[in-house]
């Protein structure tokens, strides 16, 4: 598509080194958009610690994942 960047093309320049990027628990991690039901349309934002307690929760409800479980 004229205009759009080349997926593969991307990764094969990109670097494999970490980033060391620092991430803080109450950094953006999510912007879901609602359906706008009782209004306009709104960004929700999720932090990342709002992620690590779905997958703290999960863990804890359902024990740690194996190789033969889909989600």
């Amino acid at each position: 598509m004229p205009g759009s960047l080349d997926y593969e093309g991307l990764v094969s320049q990109s670097s494999q080194d970490d980033p060391q990027t620092e991430i803080d628990e109450d950094d953006l991690h999510t912007l879901f958009y609602t359906s706008g039901t009782t209004g306009k349309p709104k960004g929700g934002m999720l932090t990342q610690k709002s992620w690590a307690n779905v997958a703290i929760t999960l863990i804890l409800d359902y024990g740690p994942a194996t190789e033969s479980d889909v989600i």
